[in-house]
């Protein structure tokens, strides 16, 4: 059902060497900032087999009660600048990191992502 070649070809996949950041700031009871970093440290051009894209993103958000209004906005390395808007009711969430910056720039493109996040290990006061 197969045959077995064995090739004399060595092949090296250079893996990509990270930095990452992640910091979240409580500024008042219902403003958050939150701002992430990702950075390559490794030479990427022997790199053709495993994509890799420098980040950095900063998402403001609004808490009211149980409800959150949130609007990440990054830059990343490919599609440059990118802005959008999000909404939280419990850990339902519906948002999109592109729809900002694609109505304004009339890029006709955009992203939306829905889900349910949950967390686990609080402690009770």
């Amino acid at each position: 059902f197969f045959t077995l070649d064995e090739t004399q070809e060595n092949i090296q996949v250079g893996l990509p060497t990270t930095f990452a950041l992640y910091s979240e700031i409580k500024l008042t009871d219902q403003f958050f900032v939150s701002a992430f970093w990702q950075q390559m440290v490794k030479n990427q051009d022997k790199n053709n087999q495993v994509p890799f894209v420098n980040v950095f993103a900063v998402t403001p958000s609004m808490l009211f009660g149980k409800f959150e209004v949130f609007s990440p906005w990054g830059y990343f390395q490919i599609s440059e600048l990118t802005g959008g808007l999000g909404f939280r009711y419990g850990g339902f969430f519906l948002s999109s990191q592109t729809v900002l910056t694609s109505l304004l720039a009339n890029r006709g493109t955009a992203d939306v992502q829905m889900g349910l996040s949950w967390g686990f290990g609080q402690r009770r006061q």
